[in-house]
């Protein structure tokens, strides 16, 4: 499979696709590796992660340009999702030495993402060169519609961890029968803007979360609601900053604003902003596109009714809502089937809590300078409702992997 540019549409790779047979071989081999991995002690599984950090962390410039080229986030970004990386896998190489003495099966663990391979074989590399045995980390590239029923439903395949839509998810639920899932599914992400917040942080939050990989984040702010006596003040910040993005290349130093990872994406996005300004909504910024880069959006008070207000955009495209209450905020917020993450901007403290505990969301951020897309990789990460179920965050991932077993032993018989 050829694998291209979602900017100027040239191919940057080529991958092998995956067959019926290629995968029964991959899980026989995966099942062989689980065996070599739950034989090997916590200290050498420790020592190939942290091999492993150190080469990605020696190669993120690499990594940064694959990122780049294959999915179109601009290059700074890229670089820093790089160095992230390197450093999770440290995080892993130090949680492996705190599970010494138990199993950690590893099956396999399907993660996947058609549009982006490269990516993933440049971890995959890494990570066999850095010492894993022989089958444990197994790639297969393909369909999810042709592959994903054979692994959901395999027994061999003891734990899954997928992120995507909610639809695929509830898929692969009813697939998988009995098994350990983690789902992190669709978001959309609300963030509240109360009378007495910083408004320059509200604002920079806004343009950060809402825009950053042009939208393409499970946590990107996509609905802002804002009291009504500060609503001009915000947008103006809010068009200042927006107006200021570079749309361009991403390998462009100078390009703030990432294309979307293709056409078929960039039409629907452009759809849901036209549709919200046809039934009522204003729009202020946005909705045109060049090839696969949408301009980014600022669309006024879209009905409840809009996709772009209560579905899942994944585009640079921002809706934004008056509320005159703190009532009439929470309510707004919380009308979505999603619950990933939300935020509240307030210099109140009894506010801020108020609203910590009313937004249904996994994660809420209280004054956030960069909205919900502010992560520790260390920290539980989950969602509610249709987000998801099961937590990320390497100590939450990797104890929702181990297979816990109880041994007691009895006095008397000998032992």
């Amino acid at each position: 499979m050829e694998v291209h540019s979602p900017y100027s549409g040239e191919v940057v790779g080529e991958v092998p696709l995956t067959d019926a047979a290629a995968l029964e071989a991959a899980l026989g081999a995966a099942a062989d590796g689980a065996r070599a991995m739950a034989a090997m002690p916590a200290f050498e599984r420790s020592d190939i992660l942290a091999g492993a950090a150190a080469a990605i962390e020696a190669d993120a410039g690499e990594l940064a340009r694959i990122i780049t080229a294959e999915q179109g986030k601009h290059l700074a970004e890229a670089t820093a999702e790089a160095e992230r990386i390197a450093g999770i896998v440290r995080l892993c190489a130090e949680e492996a030495r705190r599970i010494s003495g138990e199993v950690l099966p590893m099956d396999a663990a399907p993660v996947g993402a058609s549009a982006t391979p490269l990516t993933a074989a440049f971890l995959v590399e890494r990570l066999t060169a850095a010492g894993l045995p022989d089958g444990a980390l197994q790639l297969v590239m393909g369909s999810g519609a042709e592959l994903g029923p054979a692994l959901c439903t395999d027994a061999r395949v003891r734990k899954i961890s997928f992120t995507g839509s909610f639809e695929a998810g509830a898929a692969i639920a009813r697939a998988a029968g009995v098994k350990r899932i983690t789902c992190e599914l669709g978001s959309n992400a609300a963030l509240v803007v109360l009378a007495d917040a910083d408004l320059d942080r509200a604002a920079a939050a806004i343009a950060f979360s809402g825009f950053t990989n042009a939208g393409q984040n499970c946590v990107s702010t996509q609905r802002v609601l804002v009291h009504e006596s500060r609503t001009d003040e915000v947008l103006q910040r809010l068009l200042d900053r927006v107006d200021a993005f570079v749309t361009g290349d991403p390998a462009a130093p100078a390009t703030s604003l990432s294309p979307v990872i293709d056409e078929r994406a960039a039409e629907r996005v452009v759809a849901w902003i036209q549709e919200a300004g046809s039934t009522g909504a204003t729009v202020l910024r946005g909705g045109e596109r060049d090839g696969t880069v949408v301009a980014p959006a600022v669309v006024l008070e879209p009905t409840a009714g809009a996709r772009l207000w209560h579905e899942e955009v994944f585009g640079p495209a921002v809706a934004v809502r008056s509320f005159a209450g703190d009532d009439e905020a929470l309510a707004g917020a919380n009308s979505t089937r999603y619950g990933l993450a939300m935020s509240v901007m307030t210099a109140d403290l009894d506010r801020a809590m108020r609203f910590a505990g009313g937004l249904r969301a996994g994660i809420v951020n209280v004054n956030p300078p960069r909205g919900a897309t502010w992560r520790a990789d260390h920290m539980p990460w989950g969602g509610l409702a249709d987000s998801g179920f099961g937590k990320e965050g390497v100590r939450y991932a990797v104890r929702d992997m181990v297979e816990d077993r109880l041994v007691v032993i009895h006095p008397g018989g000998g032992a």
